[in-house]
């Protein structure tokens, strides 16, 4: 079974969609852990673009713009966000 690529912000912006239209949901979590693979793979499977943001990574701005970022990518930019953290 081929397992689905989890697409880094760093190299979110370089990165193309591969499929038109799909959904861009970014899993905000502070590892990329088992549960981070899993819920990617269920999204793969629905044709959606999932991208692994380091949640220690979040810098917000007052006044700014865009207001809420990730490693240079904009929180806007995205269809959907979710927040992934197990404890140990």
């Amino acid at each position: 079974m081929q397992r689905p690529a989890i697409i880094d912000a760093t190299n979110a912006a370089r990165n193309e969609r591969n499929i038109q239209d799909a959904m861009k949901i970014g899993i905000l979590a502070d590892r990329r852990g088992w549960h981070v693979e899993a819920l990617a793979e269920a999204l793969a499977r629905r044709r959606c673009q999932a991208d692994f943001l380091p949640i220690t990574r979040l810098v917000a701005r007052v006044p700014g713009n865009p207001l809420v970022t990730i490693i240079g990518q904009p929180l806007e930019s995205y269809d959907a966000l979710l927040i992934r953290t197990i404890p140990e």
